[in-house]
């Protein structure tokens, strides 16, 4: 017995030192990808800051008139720990006539692509997104799974023609 003892005791000591060499290694990595994901984070929420701010600036003139207005609000997502993990920044463009556009900030890494912003005009949503992590912000009009993607350039054209056709609703309202 004492033989199997022997051959047991340098087996488990090898054990023991393998898994205190592979819980060292495990929390090194794990330090380093919370700290690559909050980078990643940071990165994100300043991507989604900048998107705010090229609509504000695309849609200043407007505000100038006293047609619209901005509003945002964020709220702070916490971890299993209490800690705050994300800040989620929500933004609206608020028109005249109480009606509003809608921006939520959906995450990263989702549906396929690096980040999507859902943009909300009632009751449709179209999805601003960034297909690679360096790439610029695209247009999704349709978000029909049975049918592919279809991405437009993000930029001041198209935006401005999917603010009017929200507002060329509000005729419509009117005239029932």
């Amino acid at each position: 017995m004492s033989e199997n003892q022997s051959e047991d005791q340098p087996k488990k000591e090898s054990e023991s030192q393998l898994t205190q060499i592979l819980l060292q290694k495990k929390q090194a990595w794990l330090k380093v990808r919370e700290k690559t994901s909050r980078l990643e984070q940071e990165k994100w929420e300043k991507r989604v800051r900048e998107l705010y701010n090229q609509i504000k600036e695309w849609l200043n003139p407007l505000q100038e008139e006293e047609l619209l207005d901005f509003s945002e609000h964020s709220e702070a997502i916490l971890n299993g720990d209490g800690e705050e993990e994300k800040v989620i920044t929500y933004f609206a463009i608020n028109f005249f006539n109480d009606k509003a556009i809608e921006f939520e900030p959906i995450g990263l890494k989702v549906d396929d692509v690096y980040g999507r912003v859902d943009m909300k005009l009632d009751s449709d949503k179209i999805m601003i997104v960034i297909k690679h992590k360096d790439s610029d912000w695209k247009l999704v009009r349709s978000n029909n799974p049975q049918n592919p993607p279809v991405y437009e350039e993000f930029d001041q054209k198209n935006f401005e023609q999917l603010v009017t056709e929200f507002v060329q609703y509000f005729d419509d309202q009117l005239e029932d």
